[in-house]
């Protein structure tokens, strides 16, 4: 759908702000996760590729008619109109009042928005008017969404249901999302790849297990939780670096490998413990209720230890 060739803009050429040289493609009906720290440059990328930015070097082409949805993480406008007055204001170009009434009540309909067509916006809660601003953006029938924060202000059972309602009917449409995020919990369960960028360069591009479990440099392993990058020297291998995940070393009373226990971090669900492996920091990732020893055993299959690029 979309392919950018050499996308540069800097707002000041002496400082790592905005994006330098990033070339991709997108396909359609794909989801695409923008991944980055703040002021790594992704809302500089969305913005030249929603045309709000023009760049100063480079191109982005697309093979068809772009229809544009956009979804923000907070609300801007008059919330002193109707959810039905919000959303016809989308729809602005139909002519036919009956078409544009159809084509919102069929929106408010999937999803389950219909009890609301009337009820002003500054009445509804936090969670339905984030439902209500993604019907306004499905109303256009678009071909191209954008997600920017969208589900950053939602508790996490609400974040979580709503994205697992929503998806579905992306898909169907075969809609193309590019969805920006800090969190990349929070996308990678639904991502088809992820961007990764840093000071405005691209660091990783591929499916989210690859990115997770085999990175190809020092930012991006880090970047998705904590993880073991150590001199590859400590298992055998020539290469100047590796990267272990914690969840991919597995304590074991046989293990060949050993570390003396050096801390514990209960993260909920699991825990980190920390271990002395050859002078290096080394984490595993256990059940919350698992003791580790003093003198911790563990093995690695060779397969889960990955050269750093």
């Amino acid at each position: 759908m979309l392919k950018i060739d050499n996308l540069t803009y800097r707002y000041d050429p002496r400082k790592p702000d905005g994006v330098l040289d990033i070339s991709f493609e997108i396909e359609k009906g794909e989801v695409l996760a923008l991944l980055g720290p703040s002021g790594a440059g992704k809302t500089t990328l969305l913005n030249l590729l929603a045309n709000n930015l023009k760049p100063q070097s480079g191109k982005i082409s697309t093979q068809e008619e772009l229809v544009l949805g956009f979804v923000g993480q907070h609300y801007r406008g008059n919330t002193d109109c109707t959810v039905f007055e919000y959303i016809a204001d989308a729809l602005s170009h139909i002519e036919s009042a009956e078409k544009r009434e159809n084509q919102i009540r069929s929106t408010l309909l999937q999803l389950e928005l219909t009890n609301e067509i009337e009820s002003n916006l500054s009445e509804i809660s936090g969670g339905q008017l984030q439902r209500v601003m993604i019907a306004k953006a499905l109303a256009p029938n678009p071909n191209l969404i954008f997600f920017d924060e969208p589900f950053a202000n939602l508790d996490l059972s609400l974040k979580s249901d709503l994205i697992e309602e929503i998806l579905p009917l992306i898909r169907e449409r075969e809609i193309t999302v590019i969805w920006t995020t800090h969190h990349f919990e929070e996308v990678m369960p639904y991502a088809d790849r992820m961007l990764v960028i840093n000071s405005g360069e691209v660091q990783a591009l591929g499916a989210p297990e690859d990115l997770f479990f085999k990175p190809n440099n020092i930012f991006t392993a880090m970047f998705f939780g904590r993880n073991n990058v150590l001199p590859g020297s400590v298992f055998g291998y020539p290469s100047e670096l590796v990267t272990v995940r914690p969840c991919d070393i597995v304590m074991t009373d046989d293990g060949e490998l050993h570390g003396k226990l050096m801390n514990e971090e209960i993260r909920g669900p699991y825990k980190f413990v920390k271990v002395d492996f050859k002078e290096q920091e080394l984490w595993i990732q256990l059940a919350p209720r698992v003791q580790a020893p003093e003198l911790v055993k563990f093995q690695i299959d060779s397969e889960n230890i990955h050269p750093l690029g």
